[in-house]
C-alpha cells in the first residue's frame, strides 16, 4: 500500500478489510520502512520511507483494530549508525506495540469480568 499518495487512514482501512478475517495476527515491522531520516541504521536504508509519525499512526491503527497475539521489529543495526536513531525508533515502536496491545487487552478483561456477574 502506498501510503504516500493514500495516506496513513486510507492505507490503514484497506490493510484492515483484508486482514480483519484472521482471528489471529502476528506483525513484524521492519525498521527499514522508516525513511533513513527516522532510522539510519539498518542494513538497506529505504529513501523515501514512512515518518515515525507515519508509522506510529499504523501501528496504533493495527493495534486497535485487529486482533494482535504478537509482534517484533527486526532489522535494526546499531553499528551502521552511530546516532542510533534506528535504535531509539526500534525501541519506541515496541514500547507502543506493548502499549496498545496491553490496553486493549485490559479493555477485553475488563468487558469480560462484567458480562460474567
Amino acid at each position: 500500500y502506498d501510503i504516500y499518495s493514500n495516506g496513513v487512514d486510507r492505507s490503514l482501512k484497506k490493510i484492515i478489510s483484508k486482514m480483519k478475517r484472521f482471528n489471529k495476527i502476528y506483525v513484524t515491522i521492519d525498521i527499514d520502512c522508516l525513511d533513513p531520516a527516522f532510522a539510519a541504521g539498518t542494513g538497506t536504508p529505504q529513501i523515501g520511507g514512512l515518518s515515525s509519525r507515519e508509522l506510529l499512526s499504523l501501528v496504533k491503527g493495527l493495534f486497535t483494530e485487529l486482533p494482535v497475539i504478537g509482534f517484533d521489529v527486526v532489522e535494526a543495526a546499531p553499528r551502521l549508525d552511530a546516532s542510533l536513531t534506528a535504535v531509539f525508533a526500534a525501541k519506541r515502536i515496541i514500547t507502543e506495540c506493548w502499549g496498545h496491545y496491553y490496553r486493549k487487552k485490559q479493555m477485553a478483561d475488563t468487558s469480560n469480568k462484567y458480562k460474567s456477574l
